[in-house]
């Protein structure tokens, strides 16, 4: 084994199915075994058995399938607003200016401390939830498709603004003498990951009275995103010295 050295796809499924089995040895064997007590851990047996009797008693089934429209359905919606904004900030320096500070500070907020709010605005109903998963994804993803598209080869942009020219203008130039009618066939560029969405959950603490008002929620939940905005400019500021040293 060595460091980076890829290996096969066989072995890859092979190495992550020896991990479930390994994992569920060791659950049987602390659970059956007796060093964990029934009370805090159940067997892995009798956790597939209350699982077999939700889907066939209790009508689990129908709680997956609602709990998957829902996270489907927020992100959806989110896909839609994001990923022509994230475009227009990834290839438009201007727009990216005007949009990047507030998205850069509204994504540190964790979607859990919104609950409060979305419950006056929208009720109890599916819009409360859908809008829970939004702004849970909305942010993430339209910073990951800005610097995706931002790190995107400067060439062949330019070649595939120069092919829809003529497209969006109606007009249809004549292939050049002597030009090959057969498609001209490009790689799609590799560009670096531009982050991975990320889920946040707000921890329950016990609060003084009046907390709850939407003035108290809003101040307690722009406080926490400050926080965490200056933090991540402050860690920018400290690794771009170091970078900028070790490079030289």
């Amino acid at each position: 084994m060595k460091p980076l050295k890829p290996i096969g796809s066989k072995a890859g499924i092979a190495l992550g199915v020896a991990f479930f089995l390994l994992f569920f040895l060791v659950w049987s064997v602390v659970t059956l075994g007796g060093f964990v007590s029934k009370t805090f851990l159940a067997d892995p047996f009798t956790m597939l058995e209350s699982g077999w009797r939700l889907l066939t008693v209790h009508g689990f089934h129908k709680d997956i399938g609602i709990t998957v429209w829902r996270v489907v359905g927020g992100f959806v919606i989110a896909a839609a607003l994001g990923v022509p904004l994230g475009i227009a900030m990834g290839a438009y320096k201007p727009i990216e200016a005007f949009f990047e500070p507030f998205v850069s500070f509204a994504r540190y907020l964790p979607a859990s401390a919104f609950i409060p709010l979305l419950i006056l605005w929208a009720g109890i109903g599916e819009a409360q939830k859908l809008a829970v998963i939004f702004i849970g994804s909305f942010f993430q993803l339209v910073l990951m498709i800005a610097v995706a598209v931002g790190n995107a080869r400067r060439d062949l942009v330019e070649v595939v603004r120069e092919a829809l020219q003529p497209l969006l203008s109606g007009e249809r130039p004549p292939a050049p003498r002597g030009a090959s009618t057969e498609p001209v066939r490009m790689e799609r560029p590799t560009v670096p990951e531009g982050g991975k969405v990320r889920s946040e959950a707000a921890r329950l603490e016990r609060l003084p009275a009046g907390c709850c008002q939407p003035a108290a929620v809003e101040r307690s939940t722009i406080r926490f995103g400050r926080f965490r905005l200056s933090d991540s400019k402050m860690s920018r500021l400290a690794h771009r010295p170091v970078m900028t040293g070790a490079a030289t």
